[in-house]
């Protein structure tokens, strides 16, 4: 071709779509950390109560919250610590409502038994038990003497600490069992009853001298 002949070119036609290439990418809105943190954690929750735990997914979590898959990396660091969080978050729950009674019900809350089978499923997957530990004991032991009156600080821990392993062991292995629900029931009250008995126990026991 010479420089002197025209050239021939196509139409332009200002009515086509763009190429999707060409088509800028929608950004997610920015989300502030503690509003995305809190959003994370009532996902996360929501999940677990539905699903097996091994399937509650780092995308399956940001994608139901719409927030990007760094979301839980960049606010918790890792899975890890994200579902220590979560466990944090269900024990606050619990003892919240348990405030009001002040008695062995929290073993029975359901935001309490999830955290239980959470918490045996992440150490049989490997998790620091250290993670896991909070001054709930503590605050168990100084409820049980509020309710029950004068016995000392070691009878109250250790009722407190056996009628815990008791519960939680409950929880996560009682339908291995087979326990009906009245078995539970005379199970809870026998426990109740030796609650009521520790200022003897303990003198029996020598404890409260």
């Amino acid at each position: 071709m010479s420089p002197d002949e025209p050239v021939n070119e196509a139409p332009l036609n200002i009515d086509a779509e763009p190429h999707p290439t060409s088509m800028p990418r929608q950004r997610r809105a920015i989300v502030p950390a503690a509003q995305a943190q809190e959003r994370i954690i009532a996902i996360t929750i929501d999940l677990l109560q539905d699903l097996p735990f091994d399937q509650v997914s780092t995308r399956r979590i940001t994608e139901a919250a719409e927030l990007g898959v760094p979301t839980i990396s960049r606010n918790f660091g890792s899975m890890e610590s994200l579902f220590a969080n979560v466990c944090r978050v269900l024990l606050q729950r619990s003892v919240e409502r348990w405030a009001k009674k002040r008695d062995s019900s929290i073993f029975l809350d359901p935001d309490f038994a999830l955290r239980t089978r959470l918490i045996a499923w992440m150490l049989a997957e490997g998790a620091d038990p250290a993670i896991f530990q909070t001054g709930l004991i503590d605050s168990l032991t100084q409820g049980l003497k509020d309710n029950v009156g004068p016995i000392s600080d070691r009878t109250a821990t250790a009722y407190t600490q056996l009628s815990s392993l008791i519960l939680q062991a409950y929880v996560v292995l009682g339908s291995t069992m087979n326990i009906p629900p009245e078995q539970f029931a005379d199970n809870f009250e026998f426990m109740s009853y030796i609650r009521d008995q520790l200022p003897r126990i303990e003198s029996e026991l020598g404890w409260d001298k």
